[in-house]
């Protein structure tokens, strides 16, 4: 059985991160895979839309989840990291964008309606220290230009 088309594909070592036409697959390999609480496999399993969104702190990237447990084994199976922060932060947003793409693909909402949720989702981000404020800006302007 395939897992469908993947469109992202993340290496992180003994960690792989795979974003899939509906789902998001973490990958542990070595080790890891033999401590997985999930699987036996070392394979956590996200529905894309259950995603509510991807944070970043230092090296590690983590998948907010909605309905989920907040505790650190969930936080740890949801994570992966990478090198750096620097390399954490630039991963982070190619992770969140092609998440947002899937769901709104997933969901239909590809209109003038979708804007303003993806407008207000910057500003969620803004606020929350996501995204920095020359990110923010060019963002909003993209938005601002497609809804022309």
């Amino acid at each position: 059985m395939s897992d469908g088309r993947s469109y992202l594909e993340i290496d992180a070592g003994s960690e792989t991160l795979t974003i899939y036409d509906e789902f998001v697959k973490i990958e542990r390999g070595g080790l890891m895979a033999g401590f997985s609480l999930v699987t036996q496999t070392g394979e956590k399993v996200i529905p894309i839309e259950k995603i509510k969104s991807i944070m970043q702190s230092g090296g590690k990237i983590f998948i907010d989840q909605r309905g989920h447990s907040k505790k650190p084994v969930t936080q740890d199976l949801n994570s992966i990291y990478m090198g750096s922060r620097i390399d954490a932060e630039e991963t982070a947003e190619q992770i969140r964008e092609t998440i947002q793409e899937r769901q709104n693909e997933l969901s239909g909402n590809n209109d003038q309606g979708d804007i303003d949720t993806a407008m207000e989702t910057l500003r969620q981000r803004f606020a929350e220290g996501e995204i920095s404020e020359d990110e923010f800006q060019r963002k909003r302007e993209s938005l601002e230009e497609a809804s022309e």
